[in-house]
C-alpha cells in the first residue's frame, strides 16, 4: 500500500508539463503554475482538473479549474463554455495518461506501513482516548478517529482517513484502499493504475457494516455524510459523494464519482453507475440496476432503473406475456 506525498521544490509549469506529456494548449499561459488538481466541480479553485465522462460536461459552466485536461472530442464539446468562463484547454489525445504524468511530477510514492512518523498514540495515526479498536486493527499514518469511534476486529483505516466522531467501523472492513481508477482505452492490453492521492472522510456517527469497502479520491475526497448507515458489503468507488442520513442496504455498489443526495434509501444488491446523480430522498429498490440520474423524492427499481410505476407496468405486460396473453 502506498501513501503520495508532495515532492518538495517548486511545482511544474504547465507549459513545462506540455512539454513532457504532450498536446495542445487552448487560452492558457505556458507559465501557469499547476500546484493543485481536483474534480470539475471542485468547490475550491485548482490549477488543473481532468475531464473525460460525459457527465462533467455540465460541470463546466461553474467549474473553478484554471484549465481542464480533455481529449479533442470532449474539448470541442465544452469549448464555448470554456471560453465563457475564460478556463484554458490542454487538449491531450490520452488525458488518463498526461494526468499520470503530472501526478508523477507532483507526489512521490512511500510505504505507508513503513513512514518514520514522529510517534503518536497509534503508530502514527491521531485516534481519539475514547475511540475503541479491536483486535488486529490496523492504523495507518495519517488516520484521524474522533470520540467515541468503534473499529471491528481485522479492520483497516488507511493514510489519509477522517472518521467522525461516534462512528462505528465494523470488522473487516477497509477504508482508504485506492480506487479503481485506470489509464485505459478500449483494446489496450497494458492497463495502468492511476495514483489516488485524495483521502476519504466519514461523518459523525456513520456506521459501517462488516466488510465495507470505501475507496479513497482520486484528486479530491469520498465522503460518506453524518449518520449514514451501510450494511455489510458495500462498496463505495472513488469520488463518491453521499449525504447525510442514507441508508444502504448490503452489497449495493456504487460507481465512481457518484452523488447520492440526503436520506437516500437504497435496496440490497443495487447497482449505480459512475458518475450519476441520486436526488435527496429518493428510494432505489433491491437490485436496480441505475445507469442515470434519479430526481429527488422519487421511487425508482428494475434494470436499467425506471420510475415504479413504470417498473410495476413493464413487470406485469412480461408476466402477462409469459401467461401467453396479449401485454
Amino acid at each position: 500500500m502506498l501513501r503520495w506525498h508532495r515532492r518538495p521544490g517548486d511545482a511544474p509549469t504547465l507549459g513545462e508539463l506540455a512539454g513532457a506529456l504532450g498536446g495542445r494548449l487552448v487560452r492558457c499561459r505556458r507559465s501557469h503554475v499547476v500546484s493543485t488538481l481536483g474534480p470539475t466541480d471542485s468547490l475550491e479553485p485548482v490549477s488543473l482538473a481532468p475531464l473525460w465522462n460525459q457527465r462533467s460536461v455540465a460541470d463546466v459552466g461553474v467549474s473553478r479549474a484554471a484549465v481542464l485536461l480533455a481529449d479533442a472530442g470532449f474539448a470541442a464539446r465544452i469549448a464555448d463554455a470554456a471560453a465563457d468562463r475564460k478556463i484554458g484547454l490542454w487538449i491531450h489525445p490520452r488525458p488518463r495518461r498526461a494526468l499520470r504524468g503530472v501526478l508523477d511530477r507532483l507526489f512521490e510514492s512511500r510505504d505507508a506501513w513503513e513512514e518514520s512518523e514522529p510517534p503518536r498514540s497509534i503508530g502514527g495515526a491521531w485516534v481519539h482516548p475514547q475511540a475503541r479498536l479491536g483486535e488486529g486493527v490496523r492504523l495507518a499514518p495519517g488516520a484521524e478517529l474522533g470520540a467515541g469511534v468503534r473499529v471491528g476486529p481485522g479492520a483497516a483505516v488507511l493514510h489519509d482517513v477522517t472518521v467522525g466522531p461516534g462512528a462505528s467501523i465494523g470488522p473487516g472492513c477497509v477504508v482508504g484502499a485506492d480506487g479503481f481508477g485506470l489509464d485505459a482505452v478500449p483494446g489496450d492490453l497494458t492497463p495502468e493504475p492511476l495514483p489516488h492521492v485524495g483521502r476519504v472522510v466519514l461523518g459523525a456517527r456513520v456506521r459501517l457494516g462488516a466488510n465495507v469497502v470505501v475507496a479513497r479520491g482520486t484528486l479530491g475526497a469520498t465522503v460518506v455524510g453524518d449518520d449514514s448507515q451501510l450494511d455489510a458489503l458495500v462498496q463505495i468507488g472513488h469520488n463518491v459523494r453521499i449525504g447525510r442520513g442514507c441508508v444502504i442496504c448490503a452489497q449495493v455498489g456504487i460507481g465512481g464519482s457518484s452523488v447520492v443526495g440526503e436520506g437516500v434509501w437504497i435496496g440490497g444488491q443495487a447497482g449505480i453507475a459512475d458518475h450519476c446523480r441520486v436526488g435527496d430522498h429518493a428510494q432505489l429498490a433491491a437490485q436496480s440496476g441505475v445507469i442515470g440520474d434519479v430526481p429527488a423524492n422519487e421511487t425508482w427499481g428494475g434494470t436499467p432503473a425506471v420510475p415504479h410505476p413504470q417498473w410495476m407496468r413493464g413487470a406485469a405486460a412480461l408476466a402477462r406475456l409469459a401467461r401467453g396473453r396479449e401485454p
